[in-house]
């Protein structure tokens, strides 16, 4: 998982890019945001706005037909 930047300020647009080497192929990514309902994407790309200041937890999930895995990074607005 990687972020363009993890110190923003607010009103900045970041880019968050999810990926895993796995076999079977990824299916799916899933992105939370602070343990909210995820964000599904086959990509794995999303980009966001920053609106609120703090500290923002992303998780992204990495899926295929055996299992999934996951990875964390925190972005401070």
């Amino acid at each position: 998982m990687t972020v363009n930047d993890s110190n923003v300020c607010k009103g900045d647009t970041i880019s968050i890019t999810c990926s895993a080497d796995a076999k079977p192929e990824v299916h799916t990514y899933q992105l939370f945001e602070n343990d909210t309902v995820p964000d599904s994407d086959p990509s794995g790309v999303w980009t966001r706005t920053m609106l609120a200041q703090g500290d923002i937890t992303y998780r992204c999930v990495a899926i295929n037909i055996v299992g999934s895995s996951d990875k964390n990074v925190t972005v401070t607005v």
